[in-house]
């Protein structure tokens, strides 16, 4: 197998598998077990809330160290794939939010070719990315990104719990570090 090719597959395991295995390994796989909050998760429990934490938390991190001396810069999991939150088949959420629902087949399918657009631009004929370089850390994130988009739970807590909280950087900052803060400390993700 061509190295590049291998490569490829290397950073799509970690894209998908890695937030998977660091979840279990952290936390365990456990059902959502609802609450008092009114949300999507109570009106529709899916497993591993958890799972789908460390899955938004990766994607963060990685869309943080595309710029990382100005992390204000950073762009969102929407703005890295030039996708609209507050449009079709994302907005409202509960229309994409679980098998059945109205828009719910159209998510995948935008995703996937958003993130295959991206990398063709920053990674011509997968050839070599250099080493560190912002390319090679756009492509990173667009594995965690894509992952998480087309996770439902992951999907339906990011719409929930951090995108309607973003704006301004103090907001911006104060959301992300309520999902993620614990978990970034913990795996010495920190600045």
């Amino acid at each position: 197998m061509p190295r590049s090719s291998c490569q490829a597959v290397v950073v799509l395991l970690l894209a998908v598998v890695a937030p998977i295995l660091l979840a279990y390994s952290l936390y365990g796989f456990s059902r959502q077990s609802g609450g008092s909050r009114t949300s999507l998760f109570r009106l529709h429990p899916l497993p591993s809330a958890k799972a789908s934490t460390t899955k938004i938390c990766a994607a963060l991190h990685a869309l943080r160290a595309i710029a990382p001396d100005d992390p204000s810069s950073a762009p969102t999991p929407f703005e890295l794939l030039r996708l609209d939150p507050r449009a079709a088949p994302f907005y409202p959420p509960r229309d994409s939010a679980y098998p059945g629902s109205r828009s719910y087949s159209e998510v995948e399918a935008i995703v996937i070719k958003a993130t295959e657009d991206l990398r063709s631009e920053l990674w011509p004929r997968k050839g070599q990315l250099e080493p560190g370089s912002t390319a090679e850390r756009v492509v990173f994130a667009s594995y965690l990104v894509g992952a998480m988009l087309i996770d439902d739970t992951a999907r339906n807590a990011y719409m929930e719990l951090v995108q309607p909280n973003l704006g301004g950087w103090v907001r911006t900052v104060k959301a992300v570090d309520g999902l993620c803060g614990g978990m970034w400390r913990t795996m010495e993700w920190e600045d």
